[in-house]
C-alpha cells in the first residue's frame, strides 16, 4: 500500500485491530492476517491500536522490528531511524541486525541508533495526551 502525500488511509482487520496509515507511506501486508499478522512499513507513519492477540502482531521497518500482543502506539519510519511511541501497554522493540531488544511501555518511546543500545525514554506529557485512541496522530510525530 502506498499512501500519496496529502493522503492517508484506515485498515480495520476482521479482529478489531486497526491501523492509520499517514501521508507519503508505503507498506506491505505480508502472510496471512488469520496466522499471524505481518506489516513491512518502508517509509512513513502508522498508529496500531492492536487487539489482543494470541500471537504477536509484527511491524518491521529497516532499522527495527515492533512486536505487540495488544496495544496502541505509533510508528515513524524515516530514511535513517524509526521512531516508537507507546500510548498504552508494552511493545517489544528489537534492532534485528544488532541483536538488541528492549520493552517500551505505555507513556514511553524509543528510537534505533546505529552502534547505541535501544533504550526507552518518557514521552512528553502533551504528546502522550495527543495519543488518544479516537484522534488521528499522524502529524504529530
Amino acid at each position: 500500500m502506498r499512501v500519496p502525500v496529502g493522503g492517508w488511509a484506515w485498515m480495520r482487520y476482521a479482529d478489531g485491530t486497526t491501523l492509520q496509515v499517514g501521508a507519503d507511506t508505503a507498506l506491505t501486508v505480508e502472510g496471512d492476517p488469520k496466522v499471524a499478522k505481518q506489516v513491512r512499513v518502508s517509509r512513513g507513519i502508522v498508529f496500531a491500536d492492536v487487539m489482543p492477540q494470541s500471537t504477536p502482531m509484527i511491524l518491521a521497518s529497516p532499522h527495527a522490528e515492533t512486536k505487540v500482543l495488544g496495544t496502541s502506539f505509533s510508528l515513524a519510519v524515516g530514511k535513517e531511524s524509526t521512531r516508537l511511541l507507546v500510548r498504552q501497554g508494552k511493545v517489544s522493540f528489537t534492532k534485528p541486525e544488532e541483536g538488541g531488544s528492549i520493552t517500551v511501555a505505555g507513556g514511553q518511546g524509543a528510537t534505533p541508533a546505529k552502534g547505541s543500545p535501544l533504550a526507552a525514554d518518557p514521552v512528553r506529557g502533551e504528546l502522550l495526551r495527543r495519543l488518544g485512541k479516537d484522534s488521528f496522530l499522524l502529524g504529530i510525530m
